[in-house]
């Protein structure tokens, strides 16, 4: 984990649950405050998917539809955000598949990425 990922998830741990959610530009001007440099939106983007698919604590990370990052307070908090972000992109997959249909494309062959990531224990919770 680098700097900038280590930064983000100390900041995060005092944005527990979507009430106390901070926003994108809070946490960016957060960072460079902190890092004592620019940190661009892209970048500060990036280093927050990384957490999320390839660390314990960072994939508790959520956002808000409203806007902002917050740490989800439990599995079940987790999973409400997932099962939302599940909806939002079968709902994209749905539409570009009619449109393409619509407009005569050719369908695209959607071949997900599979993560071999081990579950995690009870006792992490």
């Amino acid at each position: 984990m680098d700097v900038l990922q280590n930064r983000i998830l100390t900041i995060m741990r005092d944005h527990a649950g979507e009430t106390n959610r901070i926003g994108r530009e809070s946490l960016r001007q957060e960072l460079s405050d902190w890092l004592g440099r620019e940190v661009g939106d892209r970048e500060m983007r990036l280093a927050i998917e990384e957490l999320r698919t390839n660390d314990a604590e960072g994939c508790m990370i959520a956002s808000a539809l409203r806007g902002g990052y917050y740490m989800a307070e439990s599995r079940d908090g987790l999973d409400k955000f997932l099962n939302s972000e599940h909806n939002r992109a079968m709902s994209i997959l749905i539409r570009n598949s009619i449109q393409r249909k619509r407009a005569g494309l050719k369908p695209t062959q959607i071949q997900p990425r599979l993560f071999d990531v081990p579950a995690r224990r009870e006792d992490e919770w």
